[in-house]
């Protein structure tokens, strides 16, 4: 995996919370101004509150992150980049098992760029995989738990969490892992391209194998963005991604197992 690597700042404000058992891996591709504006924000809002590793991984046909670090104000975060030039579909699972494969820490967030939570909900998705009390985190509770963000001029002189459209939420935006369950559960399934019901396959996966599966009492914040293919049922991969899916859900666990262990993707991260 070549990278490059941000270094740390020397400075230890005492209002950072240390999220150093945790790795934020991040696919990026950017398509809009919306997604710039919102992968500045969303990245200087963890640089700002998180002692942590982060891990973008961009892809696309033009190389965008690596100008818009320079502008983050980064104190205590250790971020490691990669750029893959490509002209193909952005292949988000894909991008996340690779991150997930040089994870060294106990805890990973599977994160999306548009997501903004009270700083203390990440200390304590970390804290109760790390007790032991949950292999998975939802850091947000099932219903109408998600504030979506269209005006942000209030973010632009402040991260301020102010509420917004209510909206429903289940099992996307991020997700917090016993990096061990992680891999052990199957990893992201790479046979979902593009957009597709991967949050929902993955939700039913860890719960039908038996890991402790949790949800928070927290809300969580959406800076919405302009949606391309790669955002919605547009892309030519959401009608395979969909039966895929209603595969994969109406599988009991052993077929489930038995499945993911002939993906060659599994072979390769666990063989």
């Amino acid at each position: 995996m070549e990278i490059t690597v941000q270094a740390e700042q020397s400075t230890n404000p005492e209002n950072m919370l240390d999220l150093s058992q945790t790795t934020f891996i991040i696919p990026i591709g950017i398509d809009s101004p919306d997604r710039e504006f919102n992968f500045l924000h969303t990245v200087q809002y963890l640089c700002d509150n998180l002692k942590t590793k982060i891990f973008i991984w961009e892809s696309g046909k033009e190389q965008h992150v690596h100008g818009l670090l320079k502008k983050i104000n980064n104190r205590l975060c250790e971020i490691t980049y990669q750029f893959n030039q490509t002209s193909e579909v952005f292949h988000r699972t894909k991008m996340l098992n690779e991150m997930l494969f040089h994870v060294k820490t106990p805890v990973v967030a599977n994160y999306d760029i548009d997501i903004l939570l009270p700083c203390k909900v990440y200390f304590q998705a970390q804290q109760l995989i790390v007790d032991g009390v949950a292999d998975l985190v939802y850091p947000y509770f099932k219903g109408m738990s998600q504030y979506r963000v269209w005006d942000k001029k209030q973010l632009q002189a402040e991260l301020v969490l102010v509420p917004g459209e209510l909206w429903q939420s289940m099992c996307g935006h991020c997700q917090f892992f016993n990096t061990t369950a992680y891999r052990a559960g199957g990893m992201e399934n790479e046979n979902f391209i593009s957009w597709g019901p991967e949050d929902s396959e993955r939700m039913e996966r860890f719960t039908k194998f038996g890991f402790k599966v949790m949800w928070l009492t927290n809300f969580i914040w959406h800076l919405e963005h302009w949606r391309g293919d790669n955002s919605g049922e547009k892309n030519k991969y959401f009608y395979p991604n969909l039966e895929l899916y209603r595969k994969l859900s109406a599988m009991d666990a052993l077929e489930l197992k038995e499945y993911y262990l002939t993906q060659e993707y599994v072979k390769k991260y666990q063989g």
